[in-house]
């Protein structure tokens, strides 16, 4: 059976930078088997694109809602794009930290 296939937009506040937040999300990606990245914005947030199966990406983040020990995790904005048809190279990245949203 094959599940939908989702991806997300995801932008993440609170104390989020140097506390192994964006490493922590691929731990989780690379276990859900999800495709995307993630960086740092300048703002002091995280920003993630994920991408994969309904199930998975949902599994994902409901994780990142709660970050790593040392995190604090004040909001999550989540939203829907249409299907990322960009080469992702089958895999999770960390990616060098940014000044703006990628969307």
């Amino acid at each position: 059976m094959h599940t939908q296939e989702v991806c997300k937009h995801i932008v993440v506040t609170g104390k989020v930078q140097g506390v192994g937040f964006r490493y922590y999300t691929k731990k989780f990606a690379d276990a859900f088997k999800l495709e995307g990245w993630t960086r740092n914005l300048s703002s002091g947030e995280v920003e993630i694109l994920a991408k994969g199966d309904l199930p998975c990406v949902l599994n994902f983040l409901q994780k990142i809602s709660y970050g790593p020990s040392f995190s604090r995790v004040d909001s999550t904005k989540v939203m829907d794009i249409e299907l990322f048809t960009g080469n992702l190279n089958n895999l999770y990245e960390i990616k060098p930290d940014g000044d703006q949203l990628w969307a």
